[in-house]
């Protein structure tokens, strides 16, 4: 469908792998990107990529993701991104909607990994050209797919249904980000709201 809508428009497919650049870091950028993107960044990439990501795993995979651990995930992320970096590449994560989305939609043997890693090492090969190729989606199937992904995402926050206080910080995180379109308000305001809650409870256990 997406050749289809975009025959005659696709941007030439050559063989053209990008030049590496190594980064000469600079302390003057350090501070400026410190307020605007790592701190800010840190709330997802914590609650996201480590912490749902462990806990997503363990739901879908049971024992057989006893190795995706909070530490691993956070050393895989360290040392990705450091390697990433050092030749001026985008940031990685991991991702739980992408567990979710993956395990959904079949891809739940390790064969899938390898197919997946192979195919975008394959179109690394072809450089910006291969870009091109993420245009050919066509954005109403993909809304369709991450909708679905969505719902079934949200459906492992069905173990709070009875735990009505870790269930009111869920939703006051959710709707304090959604206002304030930052998560880290959100992350800010339920980790003040799980202290409070701890310190209630260490207080009934003295009494």
């Amino acid at each position: 469908m997406g050749l289809l809508a975009r025959w005659g428009s696709l941007a030439a497919f050559v063989w053209k792998p990008l030049p590496l650049e190594l980064l000469h870091p600079q302390a003057h950028e350090l501070w400026k990107v410190l307020p605007l993107l790592v701190i800010p960044q840190f709330a997802l990439t914590f609650g996201n990529s480590i912490v749902a990501t462990e806990n997503t795993a363990r739901i879908l995979y049971g024992p057989q993701a006893q190795r995706v651990t909070v530490r691993a995930l956070s050393l895989s992320i360290a040392l990705v991104n450091l390697a990433s970096a050092a030749i001026m590449g985008s940031p990685l994560c991991h991702g739980s909607g992408g567990i979710t989305a993956h395990y959904r939609f079949g891809a739940r043997a390790p064969k899938s990994s390898y197919l997946i890693g192979g195919v975008c090492v394959l179109l690394a090969l072809f450089g910006g050209a291969a870009v091109g190729l993420v245009s050919l989606i066509p954005t109403a199937i993909l809304g369709v797919f991450l909708v679905y992904v969505g719902i079934q995402h949200a459906s492992y926050l069905r173990d709070l249904l009875n735990r009505r206080t870790l269930l009111g910080v869920a939703i006051c995180v959710g709707l304090v980000s959604l206002a304030t379109t930052n998560l880290m308000w959100g992350f800010l305001v339920g980790f003040v709201m799980q202290g409070i809650l701890f310190l209630i409870e260490k207080a009934r256990k003295r009494t």
